[in-house]
């Protein structure tokens, strides 16, 4: 008995070295995944110098002043405003309005091709779009004049003033600082003499925050009728994070590899009605209200890949906790998503996420409701589909009284390969500018003119280099939009890196 103990003290004792060994071999071989840069590179011997920041700030605030407005009710639309930029546009770059080719596609959306002298070279896209959303939310409901006192803002939203430190106005983060940083870019390159050796298209939608079925889409089809197919799209998307990843002291630039999905489902309840005093067991809100409960207690099953990559790149470069935990996934995966999840931020990243967004129902106090009506709208995670969705709801409200009604959907966007040259493209124009950030394939949780792009191109990325804390991400779509003098500088350099290194490729 004493040697059987002996034993199995030993097999144990074995197990756990092996375990250990294990755990350390794979944390000394867990390598960064960041790209090397030449000396050259990284003592920016070649940047952007056309104008000076403050210069470069007043150009982008006189972009702000013209409201671009898009509105859900496009009869509500001011179109006069986007010629009014397109003219702007020309009157402030004419070198890229006299040697690039410049279309005008559906009226307000524009298209410029920049030849390169290898046409044996698969073109690049730099994507942006004119216009932006209304001031507040409650703008398309009341219809008010977008020039009027708005008090939550500390600068008017169409002001486009400029202080010692900041750039203020809607579109000065989403997305004229994009449009206007790429347009500097192209000009000053082109007052140098520059030409790409691969061609580049700039594309510039009208209509991305309804959709941009009016805009990229016609831009997509326009080069799909040439028979285009690209090498990368770049466009608008995730930001410089700074200081919200735990144990991480470098900011991190995330770049949208990925993008999910959306569904908006209508859910509705019928009713005989009636008088309140004889009501039947369960009302139509009643009945409805049962099934927004199901949905919200039954969430999608995880769907972490596309997270896990991101956490995966910036776990090399943490501290030696994180990269025991993140080189040994197969031993700690389980229990970090089990944490993960619990926090409204990462558990948008690793599944489908369901909101209850509209409810109505009722309309008297004694009187029981004909019809009772929701909308869940979900954001759908890559690895799952729509119809994947719509089927666990409907498992999950499991009610034939409730009719379910698909409003609008789409599908996640194809995950663009992380090992690519196209995405080393990216980090490289990215770490000439910012040399201190961690470049990383991330997750893109709203919904970008990209959609339109992915029959062009398995490789799309959404990113904008603007650095963003916590407390900045409420500015978009929000309140007190504004961009650093300083950032904005640099978002135009990295687009001048980003098109000097289609040069020698």
């Amino acid at each position: 008995q004493a040697r059987a103990m002996a034993s199995t003290r030993g097999v144990v004792l074995g197990l756990v070295v092996a375990l250990f060994s294990i755990i350390i071999f794979n944390t000394l071989t867990y390598r960064s995944l960041q790209v090397s840069l030449s000396h050259e590179e990284r003592d920016h011997a070649h940047s952007y110098n056309l104008y000076t920041n403050k210069q470069l700030a007043t150009r982008l605030s006189k972009a702000i002043n013209i409201e671009t407005i898009s509105h859900e009710d496009r009869s509500k639309t001011d179109y006069a405003k986007f010629k009014e930029l397109h003219r702007y546009l020309e009157a402030t770059f004419p070198k890229c309005h006299s040697y690039l080719e410049r279309e005008v596609v559906n009226e307000y959306s524009l298209l410029f091709t920049w030849r390169g002298h290898d046409p044996s070279l698969l073109p690049v896209m730099l994507a942006a779009h004119l216009d932006v959303v209304p001031p507040t939310a409650d703008l398309d409901d009341v219809g008010a004049d977008p020039r009027k006192n708005f008090s939550g803002w500390e600068h008017q939203p169409f002001s486009g003033d400029v202080d010692d430190e900041f750039i203020w106005g809607r579109g000065s983060m989403d997305d004229k600082l994009s449009v206007m940083g790429i347009m500097e870019a192209a000009e000053n390159l082109l007052g140098e003499h520059h030409k790409p050796q691969r061609t580049l298209y700039i594309a510039f939608g009208h209509d991305e925050e309804i959709g941009g079925d009016h805009g990229a889409k016609k831009i997509s089809e326009l080069l799909q009728s040439r028979g285009v197919k690209l090498s990368l799209v770049l466009d608008e998307g995730l930001p410089i994070l700074v200081g919200m990843f735990p144990g991480v002291s470098q900011p991190v630039a995330s770049v949208g590899a990925a993008e999910k999905g959306f569904l908006s489902l209508e859910l509705t309840v019928r009713a005989k009605g009636g008088h309140s005093s004889m009501p039947p067991a369960h009302s139509a809100i009643g009945i409805l209200s049962q099934a927004i409960v199901n949905i919200e207690n039954n969430p999608m099953p995880l769907s972490p890949d596309s997270a896990l990559q991101l956490l995966d790149w910036v776990g090399r470069e943490g501290p030696w906790w994180m990269r025991i935990v993140f080189s040994n996934m197969w031993l700690f995966k389980h229990p970090l998503l089990y944490a993960l999840q619990k926090t409204p931020t990462f558990n948008a990243l690793l599944r489908t996420t369901t909101a209850v967004t509209v409810i109505q129902g009722g309309v008297k106090a004694n009187v029981l409701p004909t019809q009772a009506r929701v909308i869940i709208n979900h954001r759908i995670a890559p690895g799952n589909t729509v119809e994947q969705v719509i089927a666990h709801d409907r498992d999950a409200i499991n009610d034939p009284e409730v009719e379910i009604r698909v409003m609008e959907s789409l599908d996640p966007a194809p995950v663009s390969p992380s090992s690519s040259r196209e995405f080393k493209t990216v980090q490289r124009a990215t770490l000439q500018v910012f040399q201190d950030v961690l470049v990383v394939p991330g997750v893109m949780l709203a919904n970008t003119d990209t959609r339109h792009y992915w029959s062009l191109t398995p490789n799309i990325f959404r990113f904008l280099p603007q650095a963003q804390t916590k407390e900045d991400l409420a500015r978009f779509h929000g309140y007190n939009e504004r961009i650093s003098i300083e950032n904005y500088a640099k978002i135009v350099d990295f687009y001048y890196h980003f098109i000097r290194l289609q040069y020698n490729q």
